[in-house]
């Protein structure tokens, strides 16, 4: 056996009806330090989260662990045993099967948190985050147990305002995994230059009459393969992209000077002024006559 100690901090911050309503709700966050060749987990969590490792078990929650140290594996309902390193980031779904453990002869170090709300349910929805891919490769990062070590500082004092202060960690900590999941997903150097090019060259010609199509012509890439790319690279497709362009320079050309709606549209290459219209108001939730006015009070006020 080992001569370390088993060190442990967990909180369970209570949440009242109306903390619910600011769409997440951080439920438990802990840190564990697990020497090797010792026994896991500790006995002594509260019902909900009793957890045999070679059994597992069922939450009624989402949490996100951060492996800091060690080695160990997961194991889910949606996916086989896979190895966690030093560095991983792995979600736990609600209602799904699931053990995790370290390896003996390791041990490791984790933080933790735990979550729940209308937040991270349109999150799911919205496929940002899947049952299937649970695992993040990050590396260790002292700024990601810079946020764990601050949610336990808040989650210990338990004052007033401190589910939404978690909450805010919570999105934070999800936006790093997301962002973090989308760029592990496209680790070749030439996908990461021939997009930043694409982008560079619509900057340069949103005032030009040029196409997705013709950028794709420029780089001498396929369009197929370009339009796949730049939508796993940005969310979006190029088209998509050069048109929020054009609606960026269309706002300028209506703050800064006079020329009517039809005449800015033809500058900015749209097939029609009602064409640009429908977009312009799908962007910014604004005709361009009601952008230009709200536009004109706010430099008259």
């Amino acid at each position: 056996m080992t001569n370390e100690l088993f060190m442990q901090e967990i909180y369970y911050p209570a949440h009242s009806a109306s903390d619910q309503h600011w769409g997440l709700t951080a439920t438990t966050a802990g840190y564990q330090s697990v020497p090797p060749h010792s026994s896991y987990p500790a006995g002594n969590h509260p019902p909900g989260y009793l957890f045999n490792a070679k059994r597992g078990r069922i939450l009624n929650e989402y949490q996100l662990i951060y492996v800091t140290k060690g080695k160990g594996f997961i194991s889910t309902a949606s996916i086989p045993e896979t190895a966690l390193d030093e560095g991983c980031l792995f979600m736990l779904f609600p209602g799904e099967w699931h053990t995790y453990s370290p390896y003996a002869k390791t041990g490791w170090n984790t933080f933790w948190i735990g979550f729940s709300g209308f937040v991270i349910e349109h999150l799911i929805t919205a496929g940002f985050f899947e049952k299937t891919s649970p695992v993040v490769r990050m590396g260790y990062n002292e700024n990601m147990v810079r946020l764990f070590q601050e949610v336990l500082k808040f989650a210990g004092e338990e004052r007033p305002g401190c589910q939404q202060l978690l909450a805010g960690y919570v999105s934070l900590l999800l936006g790093h995994a997301a962002y973090l999941k989308r760029n592990e997903s496209i680790t070749n150097d030439r996908v990461h230059l021939l997009i930043d090019k694409a982008r560079m060259l619509m900057r340069e010609n949103s005032m030009q009459d040029i196409s997705p199509e013709a950028i794709a012509g420029q780089l001498n890439i396929s369009y197929s393969w370009f339009r796949r790319f730049f939508r796993k690279y940005t969310g979006m497709a190029p088209g998509q992209y050069l048109v929020q362009l054009r609606i960026r320079q269309a706002s300028e050309l209506l703050e800064q000077t006079s020329l009517p709606v039809q005449a800015i549209a033809e500058q900015l290459h749209f097939e029609s002024s009602g064409y640009f219209s429908v977009y312009f108001k799908r962007q910014t939730g604004l005709s361009p006559l009601e952008y230009r006015k709200r536009k004109s009070r706010s430099t008259d006020d």
